[in-house]
């Protein structure tokens, strides 16, 4: 049965979307904490897609929901990086244009 693990899935992906709203200020250790979860969100997906059972969602939509939680993360990171070691990261931006996202689907 893959309601168990869909339920983590949407869990992490509540949690994320909020942070996306407000990419919130993390001390470093929170920021690990973030890793984890994404880490372990990324392992029960692929667990998910290696056993079949996600078939009432597409895999496009669940590749585009990866993509989405991992950027996210990475935003987040990169915004508190940029905050607790600002003369380091002067001039630092994030690689991708929000608009390169538009093809995915949600």
């Amino acid at each position: 049965d893959a309601l168990p693990s869909m339920l983590v899935l949407k869990a992490v992906e509540g949690v994320v979307w909020g942070y996306a709203k407000t990419l919130p200020a993390m001390t470093q250790d929170e920021l690990g904490t973030l890793v984890s979860i994404v880490d372990n969100y990324r392992e029960e997906l692929h667990n998910l897609k290696r056993s079949g059972k996600y078939k009432p969602l597409s895999i496009v939509q669940i590749r585009s929901r990866e993509f989405l939680v991992v950027w996210v993360a990475f935003c987040i990171i990169h915004s508190n990086t940029v905050r607790l070691n600002e003369a380091e990261m002067h001039g630092f931006g994030v690689p991708l244009d929000i608009d390169d996202l538009s093809h995915l689907v949600l």
